[in-house]
């Protein structure tokens, strides 16, 4: 572990920076960052890496006291990393079939600097969650970061939770779908770099858009059962 909070710090101005860049004009950030790295991936990896390593260390305190921490961390930048390479190609392929030209470098690298700021917001937010779980009850919230689809699938639990506490049960609700929205409406903030990229029409990347929602939605279904065959049957304490 103090190798990777020493990773973090030793990049941490420039990753900054970075982040405000993306966050403040995603496009057009994501395209001049492609196109000045020609095909080189250090730099995109790196950025994603320490987006990764950043949101799990925030997510250190949950896994703390389990006896397999460091496995599980590998596990899940294992895992992380297969999700990220098919679901860049999932776009790409798309954008190919409309007839798009960038390189398939080009498509995944925008791809890992897309989801680089995303994937920190959600963690936090899926903290913020877990964190009102705690202020209702730490031992629905222990059950709850043992098993991601505990609240969602215990309907019991959840009447309980909605009776005893609605407030903080409408704030819980809340986070989910600030998520839900956040990780949708980047995605179409966002969108508009792999069309400049690829040189595609509106329409064509509306197109790749659409069929790569549906598409999507089966492959991280599928991508969820290789989390539980690799985590167990409730899957990873880490998002």
């Amino acid at each position: 572990m103090k190798e990777l909070l020493d990773a973090v710090i030793k990049h941490l101005p420039g990753y900054l920076s970075g982040i405000m860049s993306l966050v403040t004009g995603p496009k057009t950030t994501i395209v001049r960052w492609v196109y000045e790295q020609n095909g080189d991936f250090t730099r995109p990896i790196i950025f994603v890496a320490l987006s990764v390593a950043f949101g799990f260390l925030l997510q250190l305190p949950q896994i703390s006291k389990n006896p397999d921490s460091v496995m599980l961390v590998v596990g899940m930048a294992v895992y992380k990393i297969l999700a990220l390479v098919l679901f860049a190609a999932i776009i790409h392929w798309f954008f190919r079939v409309v007839r798009g030209h960038a390189s398939f470098a080009e498509t995944c690298s925008a791809y890992l600097y897309l989801v680089s700021p995303l994937y920190i917001v959600l963690v936090i937010l899926h903290i913020a969650a877990f964190g009102i779980l705690q202020t209702y009850d730490p031992v629905v919230a222990r059950a709850a970061s043992l098993d991601p689809s505990y609240m969602s699938t215990n309907s019991e639990q959840w009447r309980v939770f909605m009776d005893t506490a609605p407030k903080l049960a409408v704030a819980y609700s809340l986070m989910n779908f600030a998520s839900a929205i956040v990780l949708i409406g980047w995605f179409i903030v966002c969108w508009g770099a792999f069309r400049r990229l690829h040189g595609v029409t509106f329409w064509g990347s509306v197109l790749a858009g659409i069929a790569t929602f549906v598409v999507g939605i089966i492959f991280f279904t599928a991508m969820n059962y290789v989390e539980l065959g690799m985590f167990g049957p409730h899957g990873s304490q880490l998002r």
